[in-house]
């Protein structure tokens, strides 16, 4: 179909009330250039190569159409509906497309590049080697999403959902994932150096082989993670929720770790050289043969039942009544006194 034709079919439709409808209409390599195709039905449509530059593409259904190389650049695809959409190699760079539905959408080596994709749907989306660079996620959700070597560098994904998402390789360097879900997610490889996770959920996440170096991970959820090996030099983990993770032979020279949850957790062969341990709940924590001084240990909030580095065992804290396993003493002095005010409101 040519530019005009399409343009007096829209405008027809909408002259007589309907939904304009190019569902499955063959519209290869077509000049649609700041047409105003907004709301209309143009699912399972061919529009590969096709010029939709600055088109208002405002809630169309172009659910299972194929964008393959289509130029989409500083469209409008607000709302849009592209589930299973085909935009491999499409060049949306600048479009905005907040709340739009790309879930399994094909947008591998698609050109995403300052795009702003706010509260967006991509749960099972295909974005392997995206460029996603300075691009806004936040909100999204990309729950088991394929990013292999994606490249998220400089983007916001703040509250953004990546769990069990396929990361592999992919480049998130300087990335903002303020209080982000990446719990599951497949970080092998995946750079997230000088990353912003602060109060991320991270939990249960295998980081053996992720990039970390000087990450913000302040306040984060990472509970039963492992990073054994890693390198997490320069990176804060202040106040973070460390508890049951493996941390062994890890390196966190002059960390931050003030205020941190390391309850339980494996530190053994740790360097914790210069590592500022104020405040830290070391309770049940493996330090056998960690790098780490009698001083640094006695600014820890509470060392109860820890395995010190020469093996031996920390006693229980009597102030706070710790057990092995997070039980906890009857606080024999408070119940007695609590029987007392009862006994007394009963007289």
């Amino acid at each position: 179909m040519e530019r005009e034709e399409v343009i007096q079919l829209i405008k027809s439709a909408r002259q007589q009330g309907k939904v304009p409808n190019l569902g499955k209409a063959d519209l290869r390599s077509a000049d649609l250039h700041g047409v105003d195709l907004r709301g209309v039905h143009l699912a399972g449509a061919n529009l590969s190569g096709a010029n939709l530059s600055k088109a208002n593409l405002l809630r169309t259904n172009l659910t299972g159409a194929n964008l393959s190389q289509a130029n989409l650049v500083e469209a409008r695809l607000h709302g849009a509906n592209l589930t299973e959409a085909n935009l491999s190699g499409a060049d949306l760079t600048g479009d905005r497309m907040e709340t739009a539905n790309l879930s399994g959408a094909n947008l591998h080596q698609a050109h995403l590049r300052h795009a702003i994709l706010r509260a967006a749907r991509l749960n099972g989306a295909i974005l392997t080697e995206t460029n996603l660079q300075s691009s806004d996620l936040s909100k999204a959700i990309l729950d088991g999403a394929n990013l292999r070597r994606a490249n998220l560098r400089d983007a916001r994904l703040i509250e953004t959902d990546l769990s069990g998402a396929v990361l592999p390789e992919a480049n998130l360097n300087k990335a903002d994932l303020t209080k982000a879900k990446l719990s599951g997610a497949n970080v092998n490889a995946t750079n997230l150096r000088e990353a912003n996770l602060y109060q991320a959920n991270i939990a249960k996440t295998d980081l053996t082989k992720t990039f970390l170096w000087a990450a913000q991970l302040n306040e984060a959820i990472l509970t039963e993670v492992n990073l054994q090996g890693v390198d997490l030099h320069k990176t804060n983990l202040q106040g973070a929720n460390l508890s049951g993770a493996n941390l062994q032979k890890t390196q966190l020279v002059s960390n931050d770790l003030s205020g941190a949850n390391l309850k339980g957790a494996d530190l053994r062969s740790a360097d914790l050289s210069d590592a500022n341990l104020n405040n830290a709940n070391l309770s049940e924590a493996n330090l056998h043969d960690a790098r780490v001084t009698e001083d640094q240990l006695s600014h820890a909030r509470t060392l109860s039942g820890a395995t010190m580095p020469n093996g031996t065992k920390h006693p229980l804290d009597p102030a706070t009544g710790d057990q092995p396993g997070g039980k906890r003493k009857p606080d024999v002095n408070r119940l007695a006194e609590a029987a007392a005010r009862l006994r007394k409101k009963s007289e």
